[in-house]
């Protein structure tokens, strides 16, 4: 049977599919897709030859960049045991002010670094950031310490300095039985009373300023300004007594006189006998003042000689030389970078009964550097006012030895290039002390010459 005719049979078979499109890649034109199928393949040499190359390239690459050391050279705290800075902290500040009692004889400083890379030195000592200082030695006055902070890369160093008050022993003896005492200098009552004997003196002892030692007697005849100490009572049977005789044979018939009474206490600290005024300077004490007209005697008089318990001037240097007073004794002084060596002999003698000698103080001023006439008054404790401005810088007393014959001025406290001279007096067991090589109106001033130390800082 044949197959009914249909309009579906009489069309004629579908074209084949077109071929598809060539591919193409950037860079290379068009290929064809069996060229896109194919894979290269590497040899065994090419393989080594790109881990070679990958290897040689992975060592030339830099490393991490190494970061730059700091420069900060700040602290960022400052303190002091005992005491307080006078104002809160603040880095860019240099400068601060700190009192402490007048029985301080050291104190420390704990410095904190604002970079912990940075270092520090106080009083040329290294301390670490945060930590407490070794004890800072104290004389009677202004103590300067310097704190120096070096930046970790080295090239920055800034100095901050802590100014230290140790004041004067406040043990201010007062003279009479009461605080009575006349306008007109006529002196305390009962304080200074002539009599067949001589003058008795009769004081009260200080509530303050350690334990006593002994007393030393000042006199001055009235209308002659300079006191002198005619007794100290460390060798009477009790030193302690707080009275004294000035006998005949010592005041001169019918003159008139004035009296003034230091204490020197266990520590060798030697009370003023003036009070501050609010100047700053020292006033006589009215309340520390006798005053007596001795009676009328035949007794042979003579002046009163200068103590001779006292230790002989120590001679700067080697020893070995004569130098002029305006050049220094040889190796009385000398600079390194360090700072300043001082060194002295031992003097001749230590004083009268026996004495030895227990330690020294050392003086220093600037080149040039003086104190108007009028405002040269004594201290209070070891040094004797001068127009020179010499300074107590230090006292070997709570050395190790005491007795030592030199002692290292830092260079932390010294300004480079600049010239300093210095002097040397010895203190005894019986808290004499060798006369001021600094005073002008002193009988022998010319043992200035071999008590005299001069170098330049570098």
């Amino acid at each position: 049977m044949k197959t009914p005719f249909s309009r579906l049979n009489l069309l004629p078979p579908p074209p084949p599919p077109p071929p598809p499109p060539p591919q193409e890649f950037a860079g290379s034109g068009n290929i064809s897709r069996r060229a896109a199928r194919w894979r290269p393949t590497l040899s065994g040499r090419s393989a080594a030859l790109l881990i070679l190359i990958g290897a040689l390239a992975l060592f030339l690459a830099p490393g991490p960049t190494a970061q730059a050391q700091s420069s900060d050279a700040y602290l960022k705290s400052l303190g002091t045991s005992p005491g307080t800075l006078d104002s809160a902290f603040a880095r860019i500040s240099r400068l601060y002010r700190v009192t402490v009692a007048d029985n301080v004889s050291s104190i420390t400083v704990t410095p904190t670094a604002n970079d912990p890379k940075a270092s520090i030195t106080v009083g040329g000592a290294t301390v670490a950031s945060g930590n407490a200082s070794p004890p800072q030695n104290l004389i009677v006055g202004i103590n300067t310490i310097t704190i120096t902070v070096t930046s970790e890369d080295g090239a920055t160093t800034k100095n901050y300095y802590v100014d230290v008050t140790r004041p004067a022993p406040t043990h201010l003896v007062r003279m009479g039985a009461d605080d009575d005492y006349e306008p007109d200098w006529g002196g305390i009552t009962g304080a200074a009373v002539a009599g067949d004997d001589g003058v008795t003196l009769n004081w009260r002892a200080p509530t303050n300023g350690g334990n006593v030692k002994g007393y030393r007697i000042l006199r001055r005849e009235a209308g002659i300004t300079a006191y002198v100490e005619i007794h100290d009572t460390l060798g009477d049977t009790d030193p302690t007594a707080t009275g004294y005789v000035d006998p005949l044979s010592s005041a001169e018939s019918g003159k008139d006189y004035m009296y003034r009474v230091k204490v020197v206490n266990t520590d060798c600290q030697v009370g003023p006998d003036w009070y501050a005024g609010d100047d700053g300077r020292g006033w006589p004490d009215p309340k520390n003042f006798g005053r007596a007209t001795v009676q009328t005697h035949s007794t042979a008089q003579s002046d009163p000689a200068a103590p001779t318990a006292a230790p002989a001037t120590p001679q700067m240097g080697d020893g070995s030389d004569s130098a002029g007073s305006n050049n220094g004794k040889a190796n009385g002084a000398t600079a390194g970078s360090s700072g300043i060596t001082v060194t002295w002999q031992a003097p001749t003698n230590a004083g009268s009964g026996g004495a030895t000698v227990k330690g020294y103080v050392i003086l220093r001023r600037e080149d040039g550097e003086r104190l108007p006439a009028e405002t040269a008054l004594e201290n209070g404790n070891h040094l004797a006012g001068s127009h020179h401005k010499y300074r107590e810088i230090h006292t070997t007393l709570g050395d190790t030895p005491p007795t030592a014959l030199s002692y290292l001025d830092p260079a932390s406290g010294l300004a480079g290039d600049t010239t300093y001279l210095y002097r040397v007096r010895a203190i005894n067991n019986n808290c004499f002390i060798s006369p001021d090589p600094t005073r002008h109106d002193q009988t022998g001033y010319s043992f200035g010459d071999n008590n005299f130390g001069k170098a330049t800082a570098q």
